[in-house]
């Protein structure tokens, strides 16, 4: 039985998370509806939580499976040991959300954090509506394409709505890229705050900055720019050598990070590395895994193939399309528009490089780069939105001309 298991949690529980459930349900309705005006993706967004309360009903009041897997069991085990005063693993999630929780609420209280995770999704997904709206306000067959996607993507439903933390980080992160975008000194320390709470909750989340950091030294010039380079240079170090002495490093080397899967968590698909050299020379295929594992090769059964087809899929179709198109506009787009799109992408793919340092698995590797699938979908977006804008401009001159 998973953690949410009635002979463990107290008689009071079906009464509690229905009335929780409700209650959360009724504030995400009106946040959707106070933010979203197109009717078309207010639509979609809101099936793609409907989705998510079914999801968390059959794993809240049938018992037929625990979708927060190995993690979830993880976090209730320690939120559990809190409660009665026993020692539990001292990471910050678990020490500033699920012990807290339990020690407020008691032994009810897994529904609790579920609706948390589920209300992270939520407000994170207002935020990359708002901030496509940024780019293009227009309607856009591309932007309800790419809410379909999401909506609909059953992995990272069944990750928004688990006894995890994803759909909170994944609000901060959202959130932290919508302020960037914005520009202003006010937004852009808004972005740095919340990047560094999503970061709070798993280090990993920091490396975003590196986007930030290169758009602000490539807009500088002459001598200045030489300096922010320099100082981008050591401040990158000073970052990478601050989260290696985080608890969640503490007291590991790059050898040691490679053996911690998880045997639940999935296909293991990097094996055990004998120095740090050999750990480097492989991180190209351990990144390939991380964005797009399980693979073909991996598959051990049909739980594996549904997860290439329903997530693996969607990471090679934004990036293949996004390279696409990118490929067909770097010619045609001013410098700003470049160094924009290069300072996204950066951000993707440093951040999943660093993920990917740590990850052996396919299942472990599914969960964190949820955690930056909006952001592909907004780099997707913008590039696509680019393309439809040339495209709009030689139409427009060619019937000018005829």
């Amino acid at each position: 039985m998973g953690y949410n298991s009635f002979a463990f949690l107290s008689d009071n529980y079906i009464f509690i998370s229905t009335g929780l459930l409700i209650i959360f349900s009724i504030l995400i309705n009106w946040i959707v509806n106070f933010n979203i005006k197109n009717k078309n993706i207010k639509l979609i967004i809101k099936l793609g939580i409907l989705l998510r309360i079914v999801i968390i009903i059959i794993d809240n009041y049938f018992q037929i499976i625990s979708f927060g897997g190995a993690d979830g069991k993880v976090f209730h085990l320690n939120g559990w040991l809190g409660l009665n005063n026993f020692p539990y693993w001292d990471i910050s999630f678990i020490k500033s959300v699920v012990v807290p929780s339990y020690k407020l609420l008691g032994e009810a209280v897994p529904i609790f954090i579920v609706l948390l995770n589920f209300l992270g999704y939520t407000l994170a997904i207002i935020y990359l509506y708002k901030s496509m709206n940024l780019i293009n306000e227009k309607k856009s067959k591309r932007k309800f394409l790419l809410f379909l996607i999401i909506s609909f993507s059953l992995v990272s439903a069944l990750l928004n709505v688990s006894l995890l933390r994803e759909g909170i980080m994944l609000f901060f992160t959202t959130f932290s890229i919508y302020c960037y975008m914005k520009k202003e000194k006010v937004y852009m320390i808004l972005s740095v705050i919340s990047i560094s709470i999503s970061a709070y909750f798993h280090s990993g989340m920091v490396f975003i900055i590196f986007g930030y950091i290169y758009n602000f030294v490539m807009k500088q010039k002459g001598q200045k720019k030489f300096f922010y380079i320099i100082f981008g240079i050591v401040l990158l170090i000073l970052i990478v050598l601050i989260i290696f002495n985080l608890p969640y490093f503490k007291g590991r080397d790059l050898e040691s990070l490679s053996k911690k899967a998880i045997e639940d968590a999935g296909s293991k698909y990097a094996s055990e590395v004998s120095s740090s050299a050999e750990y480097i020379l492989t991180s190209p295929i351990r990144l390939f895994y991380f964005l797009f594992s399980p693979t073909p090769n991996m598959f051990r059964g049909i739980r594996d193939i549904i997860s290439f087809l329903l997530n693996s899929c969607i990471y090679i179709f934004f990036i293949y399309d996004s390279i696409k198109n990118y490929n067909r506009i770097r010619k045609k787009i001013n410098i700003e528009e470049k160094i924009f799109i290069q300072s996204l992408v950066i951000s993707f793919f440093v951040t999943a490089y660093a993920y990917a340092m740590g990850t052996t698995t396919a299942g472990t590797a599914l969960r964190h780069r949820d955690k930056l699938l909006f952001l592909l979908a907004l780099i997707n977006f913008y590039v696509y939105s680019k393309k439809e804008r040339i495209v709009r401009i030689r139409k427009y001159q060619r019937r000018k001309n005829v």
